[in-house]
């Protein structure tokens, strides 16, 4: 019986070379040699059979959400299959096409961590984190390209060589007979048997899979660049924790941010500058508050010297002393998840907790004695998150409803609590919004 394609081994031809493409550069205190570089990357999702192949191993073993990568590991995909994988340094993008196979590699010296994917065949598709020095390299047996930031897609094929479509950003490609700079819409080819050419790119030769972490998980989400007319952070929400302190978070857009600016004022007064935040942040405690005063926030992303519009402006008013605060939510079991509050009330006769399965639709879920702090919630078998709220009951009035809190669920039964995952937002076909945990599997050994 014939086996199946993607089962091959790769055969250098006459000019072995590499593609660089800026995907990462972790900046690390301290200095040390180069050494192998472990958790380089967690597997998003797989379509069909995709295989990994740990380094040393001679088998290969189906390929889950959550797998971390580590140096010298291999990633292989069948017919009709693909995988998305995410760098957890900065949340660079790669997505492989049917019938290709890689293999991670990652080195750290000084305070770099340089990665390189050698493909010997295949298609991959890859959206670079910007970085001040490229610091990833695709080696294929034919071409050569290295940029700080960009989306592309490398064609590999043993017969007619390497095709680069370079979508956006500035690449130097070449092999052992040269090297040309290619810029956003230029394809550059190389065969292996001269030095590489290149020409504007025909879109009707551009592959289509791809498309970022939106288009792998079946959304139609994309990021932008600061500076992308009319783009802001989206979905900015202050929400008051406390008597004194706000949470403020939002969703970031934008694949090439160094930094985010958040200001606030007062209900009725100016703005004024609050603080300045690394790029990937989401969110933002604000502390030290006046108690029942309405404050307001916007946020935009900085990149180097672009900035992005004003996201929309979002208020809150901070709680009264004696409303119940700081409420958290953690998943404790398998299908039980705790909630906890501060108790500020006075005198109150019992304690309401509502919950909800999407943030908005609260529902009465049990009413507790005066003085309660903690409920366990064991009815949440099914359910992929929960959300709570609780407000005091005094004579004749309520308190004002506590902080919301959400918990999730992996598929609905596997606890997340002690694990290491990576949440991610997410937007279906319908255009909502979800959001997608994935629980990271831990390399053997290192559980």
């Amino acid at each position: 019986m014939r086996s199946p394609r993607y089962r091959f081994r790769f055969a250098s031809r006459l000019a072995p070379a590499w593609v660089v493409v800026g995907f990462l550069a972790l900046t690390l205190s301290g200095a040390a040699e180069a050494q192998e570089a472990e958790n380089v990357a967690a597997v998003l999702k797989t379509s069909g059979t995709v295989e990994y192949q740990r380094q040393g191993a001679e088998g290969w073993d189906g390929a889950e959400r959550g797998l971390i990568l580590n140096s010298g590991d291999k990633l292989r995909t069948a017919r009709q299959s693909s995988v998305a994988v995410l760098f957890v340094d900065d949340r660079s993008l790669l997505k492989l096409a049917a019938e290709t196979e890689v293999t991670f590699h990652a080195t750290r010296e000084g305070g770099t961590v340089s990665k390189r994917i050698w493909m010997g065949v295949g298609d991959l598709w890859a959206r670079v984190t910007k970085a001040e020095e490229p610091h990833f390299e695709v080696e294929t047996p034919t071409s050569v390209a290295s940029v700080k930031g960009s989306e592309f897609y490398s064609k590999e094929d043993q017969d007619t060589g390497n095709t680069l479509f370079a979508l956006s950003g500035l690449y130097q490609y070449g092999n052992d007979f040269g090297q040309i700079e290619l810029q956003g819409g230029m394809t550059g080819k190389s065969d292996g048997q001269g030095p590489p050419t290149s020409q504007p790119t025909d879109p009707g030769n551009v592959p289509t899979f791809g498309g970022g972490l939106y288009g792998y998980l079946g959304g139609e989400r994309e990021l932008f660049a600061v500076g992308d007319p009319d783009i802001a952070p989206e979905e900015l929400v202050a929400e008051a924790i406390a008597h004194d302190e706000i949470t403020l978070t939002w969703i970031d857009v934008f694949a090439d941010e160094t930094a985010f600016e958040v200001e606030r004022r007062l209900e009725g007064g100016s703005w004024q500058p609050l603080v300045v935040l690394g790029a990937g942040t989401t969110s933002h405690d604000d502390t030290e508050l006046e108690e029942a005063a309405t404050y307001c926030y916007r946020v935009r992303a900085r990149a180097d010297a672009a900035a992005s519009e004003w996201s929309e402006t979002a208020c809150d008013e901070t709680l009264l002393p004696t409303d119940p605060s700081r409420l958290t939510a953690s998943v404790t079991g398998a299908s039980e998840i705790t909630i906890t509050w501060e108790d500020n009330a006075d005198g109150e006769s019992a304690y309401e907790i509502q919950r909800s399965s999407d943030g908005s639709g609260f529902t009465m879920l049990a009413t507790l004695e005066a003085d309660a702090e903690t409920y366990v919630d064991t009815e949440v078998m099914g359910f992929a998150e929960c959300c709570y709220r609780v407000r005091a009951q005094l004579d004749g009035s309520e308190t004002s409803f506590s902080n919301q809190d959400c918990a999730s669920f992996d598929g609905g039964d596997e606890p997340l609590a002690g694990r290491r995952v990576i949440r991610i937002e997410v937007m279906d076909e319908e255009g909502e919004r979800h959001m997608l945990v994935i629980p990271l599997l831990a390399p053997e050994g290192n559980e």
